[in-house]
């Protein structure tokens, strides 16, 4: 047990663990108090006093609004999944981040998230409107890899060709046409899509 906590503060860290390897997210506060027959205010300040140790961090506005700090779980890391970016915005800026899912480490790393793609453009690789694609932040990507790259302020997934002259990003859709992207216009690769999760 780690030095700096409780008896009563590790049991409900290890609780809070092991319900995140099962169902991805954190449970309730009130969760808490019941599991250990204890006052919500009880269960609470327990909560608080995780986070000011460091292995929990509070994510306002969102339900079950804290998360269990990656280093705390073994071989399970809480990936970031990502919505809407709105223009202008970083990928990963705190108000894009919907939640965190868990998710094994044979899967992903540290710098890994996930974004939820919007449209059916790239069906033809499995790809659906809603799914969560799993992306490993990296600055390049070979040519037909699927990559989620940052065209101007969208943010989109497509298959990745550099040519001689410009760079292509192809759907798996015949109803869309590829996107060239000429020398000097602002593209960024974000990363390369490992994986896809889909959510029923």
């Amino acid at each position: 047990m780690p030095e700096d906590l409780t008896q009563r503060q590790h049991e409900i860290l290890t609780y809070l663990s092991k319900y995140f390897k099962e169902h991805g997210f954190v449970p309730a506060i009130r969760e808490v108090a019941k599991r250990f027959g204890i006052y919500y205010n009880a269960a609470r300040k327990h909560i608080l006093n995780l986070e000011r140790k460091g292995y929990l961090r509070r994510r306002e506005g969102i339900s079950r609004g804290f998360e269990i700090l990656g280093a705390v779980l073994d071989n399970v890391l809480s990936i970031p999944v990502v919505g809407d970016v709105p223009a202008g915005k970083p990928i990963l800026a705190e108000d894009n981040i919907e939640g965190h899912i868990a998710l094994d480490t044979s899967f992903v790393s540290e710098s890994s998230f996930m974004l939820r793609v919007v449209g059916d453009s790239m069906v033809g690789a499995g790809i659906n409107n809603g799914d969560l694609v799993i992306v490993q932040q990296q600055p390049v990507v070979q040519n037909g890899e699927i990559a989620v790259v940052r065209l101007g302020d969208e943010a989109i997934v497509k298959r990745f060709y550099k040519k001689n002259s410009h760079i292509e990003l192809v759907s798996e859709n015949p109803n869309y046409k590829p996107i060239i992207v000429n020398k000097g216009e602002d593209i960024v690769i974000v990363g390369k899509v490992t994986g896809i999760l889909r959510l029923f």
